[in-house]
């Protein structure tokens, strides 16, 4: 066990690293609610005051408001809350640790590949279409906010299903102003920005996060398999599925379809409220889903039971309230007719005060 010293606090830490990754390893708190990410080569002193900034977002959402990581849009991302300096620069910063309901039995996380791979055996179309929502709503929090993520892929997202499905977008300690382009992009096989690949710009931006977003919604929606990769004859065009919603198919073409060109690519908030409007209008679109659930494995239609509740709103001092055990439909033979209930794709959106 070592003591390491933050800017805003100290940290009983383990001397053994609990997850390697190919720029950091984690190494847990004493506390049992933190890790500490140590940079395998510090981060240069001119990144301080872009590193300050995301560690006071995430003093903001889970020191001082005590958010729950998934429970909201900026609470969706895992913020440092504390940096640590080192003598040749940035050495490190101290982040929240992903709750056990983003783990898969064994412990490893439930990344995104576990929602868009086949072998991964994804959930049923309810639920990967409310997390897709999630995604969004997510990325759409960054992009009103002009903050560029760089690395939008199936390892730094991890989600949880359930009544309340949730999303936590990983590795931010590169998120930067979108005003301020990146020298240094990560890029992850397979999710890379055509624009980057083909060296139309040196690195990922806002657009890129966008891009990404896009293949997400074509491979977890269809469940699809390969990815689009350049080939001999340049970017292919996805191959999108007869009498499919006309209004996801004109996002997911202008997308990507001409993935050379960044205006065409369409806002997260576009995909929240076209994927809402298709599949929770005032209540879950079950035909809908079902077809979903047929494209994306070939099964004989049948009911999906899209029976989940949205977010709760924060409470007093930012507790999250657990969402109330679902009831299940009300029998036909009931004589009294169901409360009014509020619209549907209002209380599937995140909630905030």
């Amino acid at each position: 066990m070592s003591t390491i010293v933050g800017r805003h606090s100290r940290y009983d830490v383990d001397d053994t690293p609990f997850a390697h990754g190919g720029r950091a390893a984690l190494y847990r708190v004493a506390c049992g609610r933190l890790a500490l990410k140590l940079f395998k080569d510090p981060l240069p002193i001119a990144d301080d005051r872009r590193i300050e900034r995301l560690v006071a977002e995430g003093r903001e959402q889970f020191v001082r408001s005590r958010h729950v990581m998934g429970s909201a849009p900026g609470a969706a991302i895992n913020w440092p809350v504390d940096v640590v300096a080192g003598s040749e620069g940035l050495a490190g910063v101290v982040l929240p640790l992903v709750p056990s309901e983003f783990m898969r039995v064994g412990g490893s996380l439930r990344t995104m590949e576990f929602l868009i791979l086949r072998r991964g055996e994804p959930p049923r179309a309810h639920q990967r279409v409310a997390v897709l929502i999630r995604v969004a709503e997510t990325l759409a929090w960054l992009a009103d906010r002009k903050l560029v993520h760089g690395d939008v892929s199936p390892r730094n997202l991890v989600w949880a299903a359930g009544a309340v499905p949730k999303v936590i977008l990983l590795d931010v300690d590169g998120v930067h102003d979108a005003t301020t382009p990146s020298t240094d992009s990560v890029v992850t096989p397979g999710w890379g920005d055509p624009r980057v690949l083909d060296r139309m710009t040196t690195a990922h931006d806002l657009y890129s996060d966008w891009y990404a977003l896009a293949l997400f919604m074509y491979r977890g929606l269809f469940v699809t398999p390969g990815m689009l990769r350049k080939s001999a004859t340049g970017w292919p065009t996805p191959t999108l599925p007869d009498g499919f919603s006309p209004r996801l198919t004109s996002l997911l073409h202008r997308s990507l379809d001409h993935p050379l060109e960044q205006s065409s690519r369409a806002h997260p908030r576009e995909w929240v409220t076209a994927l809402v409007a298709e599949f929770f209008p005032g209540q879950p679109n079950h035909a809908a889903l079902r077809a979903l659930d047929d494209l994306a494995r070939g099964r004989a239609a049948r009911d999906v039971g899209a029976q989940w509740q949205p977010n709760q709103p924060i409470g007093p001092r930012g507790v999250h309230h657990s969402p109330p055990t679902h009831v299940g439909p009300t029998s036909t033979a009931a004589t009294s007719p169901p409360p009014p209930r509020r619209p549907f794709h209002r209380r599937l959106l995140f909630r905030t005060t």
